[in-house]
This record gives C-alpha cells, structure tokens and sequence, in this order.
C-alpha cells in the first residue's frame, strides 16, 4: 500500500485520537474506583474557614482610614539609627 503525505497525516490524527480515547477511558475508570472510596475518607476540620464574600477578590483592599492613617503615622528609623542600634547590639561596625 502507498502512503502520501496527506494519508500519514490523517493516519498520525487518528492514533492521537485513539491515545486520547484510551486516556479518558483510564481516567474514568480511576474516577469511578476513586468515587467508592470517598466514604472511607476521613472527616475534614473546617474550623477557621471563611465564606467568600460577594463583590470582593482575592486581592481586595480591606483597609479602613483609620487603619491607613495610623499605617501613615509611624516613623521609621533612618539608616545611621539602624546601623547605631545593630553596633550596640552585635558590639562591632554593621558597615
């Protein structure tokens, strides 16, 4: 039998549609061996979880006013303040 192109084309779609058929076949089957077992499983401690809210994602800022304000108000020690307080701690130069 002559093969072209064209036929070797087709040929090598249709076994990666046989793999694929084979493959969901193996998966459902697992799914089904998997599913008797889930009444086996143990329970699952929910304490701590949180209903997602409506409207709010993953990234949501939640920050209030007063929270960003006393965010705003802190001071922040300045690199020689730093360096000071690691020299008194560890005893030696933090250059």
């Amino acid at each position: 039998m002559n093969f072209n192109e064209e036929k070797l084309t087709k040929l090598g779609a249709l076994k990666r549609l046989a793999q694929r058929v084979n493959e969901s076949f193996a998966t459902k089957q697992s799914v089904a061996e998997l599913s008797g077992r889930v009444d086996k499983l143990p329970a699952v401690d929910l304490t701590g979880y949180v209903e997602k809210e409506a409207g709010k994602g993953l990234s949501s800022n939640d920050y209030t006013d007063e929270e960003k304000a006393r965010l705003n108000s802190l001071d922040f020690a300045a690199d020689e303040e730093v360096a000071a307080m690691l020299d008194e701690v560890f005893g030696g130069e933090t250059a």
